[in-house]
């Protein structure tokens, strides 16, 4: 629905990532932090959801590829070609925030917050995704760089653009939000259950 409520604000001008005043590429490097967090490669990823946990580093003691931030307003995907993977980071996304740590396999992007929504959708749409892969290098597995990043071309929404999506988006990006973490909250009670009384 919000991919086709997207689609109605195209218009034939468009503009290279590293030429939009509203999106940056975020740069590797974590802050310090004490006791644990979880890190998310991109196999922790399925589409728009999160499906494995279960990898617990220290600041300390981190692969080298844990040395990703997550941030208010930003989307992340993965660079590898053929691997739509998502995740979108908003001021509600807590649990992100506090508790995670990225993969350099992830490319970052920090979007200013009225043009957040308008934008990481077409981030996520199939034509976003067919531009990407088609900027893809390597022998074996093909990935986008970040140089090459900067010069996808994005649509060039105005701000009113983005004012009318949000009235729609905002309700159904924070639905979506909270179901997953329901969903979780759901799964640790199984698994809880399952070793309760089959362990």
């Amino acid at each position: 629905m919000l991919n086709l409520e997207m689609k109605k604000y195209i218009k034939n001008e468009f503009i290279s990532i590293g030429e939009s005043e509203h999106i940056s590429l975020i740069k590797s490097g974590i802050d310090k932090f004490y006791g644990n967090k979880i890190y998310l490669d991109t196999s922790s990823v399925n589409g728009y959801s999160i499906t494995d946990e279960s990898y617990i580093i220290s600041y300390d003691e981190r692969p080298s590829r844990a040395n990703m931030q997550p941030i208010i307003n930003s989307i992340w995907f993965a660079k590898l070609k053929n691997s739509p993977k998502y995740i979108i980071v908003k001021d509600y996304s807590t649990d992100l925030i506090n508790n995670k740590i990225f993969s350099t396999g992830f490319c970052g992007l920090k979007i200013d917050k009225d043009f957040f929504n308008l934008f990481s959708t077409y981030i996520t749409s199939e034509e976003f995704n067919k531009n990407k892969d088609q900027l893809c290098i390597g022998a074996t597995m093909q990935g986008v760089n970040n140089s090459d990043i900067n010069n996808i071309k994005m649509p060039n929404f105005s701000k009113n653009d983005c004012e009318n999506f949000n009235i729609i988006s905002e309700p159904i990006y924070k639905y979506i939000y909270n179901l997953t973490q329901e969903n979780k909250k759901l799964l640790e009670l199984k698994d809880l259950y399952l070793k309760k009384f089959f362990s």
